[in-house]
């Protein structure tokens, strides 16, 4: 397996971060495989593949919220419509 210079890995999640590009786009800038560069940003984050993946609660918004949101939405739709 090919070694990489650490500066190139901190440029590399630099320019990903910073929206410079997919993983994919930055796989054919720097020719590194787009799973390693993955592999690298995730790791940078503490947020690898291995760790335990957040439960479905963390991504839905709590359903006592969701009425108050849906009635500021339809009122919102109610006035663009006038």
């Amino acid at each position: 397996m090919k070694q990489y210079d650490q500066k190139l890995k901190e440029r590399v999640i630099a320019d990903y971060l910073s929206g410079g590009g997919t993983y994919r786009q930055l796989q054919a800038k720097y020719g590194i495989s787009f799973q390693l560069i993955h592999q690298w940003v995730q790791d940078f984050k503490g947020t690898n593949s291995k760790s335990v993946k957040p439960s479905k609660q963390e991504y839905v918004k709590p359903l006592e919220d969701l009425p108050k949101e849906v009635k500021q939405l339809q009122d919102e739709l109610r006035q663009s419509r006038l």
